[in-house]
């Protein structure tokens, strides 16, 4: 069974938190779309976020170790977008977005440690063992699987 939860953030008033806030104009073309195919629906999830800056490790958890916003609207990187992108049109209805996006973003509750940090790793996996996406690697191509263990000390490494 999968657990879905819904960020903290999401709990406080919008107006307190007007970046954290999912624009009125992307939930009604994210709305608008919702009968329509996968690629016109991603379109009108993310059309209103061209121009947008990037910002390396823009999310986190709203506190403990990464304190940053759960989500935010006025800035991305290429992770939190795809996330919230996904989410916007898996959800069935945009505002629903967050409990997808934690279901991508989480393996169990929304801490630091439960994140899927590497994308081919873990992230993409677990999202095809949730059902959330659907592996067509060979109905398009070949593939290969590589590996690679991951200990401690390597990841303490990487932070510096």
């Amino acid at each position: 069974m999968l657990v879905l939860l819904v960020n903290v953030a999401l709990a406080q008033e919008p107006a307190a938190f007007p970046e954290w806030t999912l624009p009125s104009a992307t939930v009604d073309a994210v709305r608008a779309v919702a009968d329509r195919p996968l690629g016109e629906r991603l379109d009108a999830a993310t059309r209103g976020f061209l121009g947008r800056p990037y910002v390396v490790d823009i999310a986190g958890e709203g506190e403990g170790v990464d304190p940053d916003a759960p989500a935010r609207y006025d800035t991305f990187d290429c992770m939190t977008l795809l996330e919230e992108a996904v989410g916007m049109v898996l959800a069935g209805d945009p505002l629903q977005a967050p409990l997808i996006r934690d279901a991508l973003r989480y393996s169990g509750l929304p801490t630091y440690q439960n994140r899927n940090h590497f994308m081919e790793a873990e992230w993409i996996p677990r999202a095809i063992a949730t059902g959330l996406l659907e592996d067509i690697t060979d109905r398009v191509g070949h593939a290969r699987t590589l590996t690679h263990e991951v200990t401690l000390e390597t990841w303490h490494s990487w932070r510096h």
